[in-house]
């Protein structure tokens, strides 16, 4: 059976993934949280979705899960695959946070 890797998947147990419903991107390409990769190249479509993610109610859940399930590419919860990496370094617990600002993002990419 063939799964597609851009879909987040479905719940499973008691977890409660009902957040997906109120989801920012629900009504954009999903490819767009996908980029081949951060580099400049990406910058734009990278840029793209996390502004997608910065106007949305539940990117705190979003980056939860996507920390909880290791997803390990995409942009979940205004985060980068890079970006979660980075988060899990310094301690793997998150703080309450919503989608990162764009001077976060920009220091993250000119760390990067």
């Amino acid at each position: 059976m063939e799964t597609d890797a851009t879909a987040a998947p479905e719940p499973t147990g008691t977890e409660d993934h009902g957040w997906r419903h109120d989801a920012a991107c629900l009504s954009e390409d999903p490819e767009l949280f996908f980029p081949e990769g951060e580099s400049d190249r990406y910058q734009p479509q990278v840029s793209a979705a996390l502004e997608v993610c910065g106007s949305c109610a539940v990117a705190e859940d979003c980056l939860r899960y996507a920390l909880e399930a290791d997803q390990r590419t995409g942009i979940w919860g205004g985060t980068t695959a890079q970006m979660r990496h980075d988060l899990e370094l310094v301690g793997g617990r998150v703080r309450t946070i919503g989608a990162p600002t764009s001077a976060e993002v920009a220091v993250h990419s000119v760390a990067s």
